[in-house]
């Protein structure tokens, strides 16, 4: 069978494939990538984030503005008094 590929991809001018080269004595294959589990993370941050930021307006637009206390006696204005 493997003589049949190699004379058909002769034939058409591509190079016979080679096998995978057998892995090292003592090494790990690594694992593939779960893109599934990183894009739903992604996904999960987001919306994590987007209540977050939508809490932190409820929250502002919710609470009573602070009453500025000026203090006359340390500030002299906006123009020094003319004597």
């Amino acid at each position: 069978m493997a003589s049949l590929r190699y004379l058909r991809e002769a034939s058409i001018g591509i190079p016979p494939s080679e096998p995978t080269p057998p892995a090292l004595p003592g090494s790990v294959p690594l694992p593939k990538r779960n893109y599934g589990y990183e894009k739903r993370q992604k996904e999960l941050n987001k919306q994590r984030k987007q209540e977050e930021k939508r809490q932190r307006r409820l929250d502002r637009t919710a609470a009573p503005p602070e009453e500025v206390k000026i203090d006359e006696t340390t500030s002299p204005g906006p123009w020094p008094e003319e004597s």
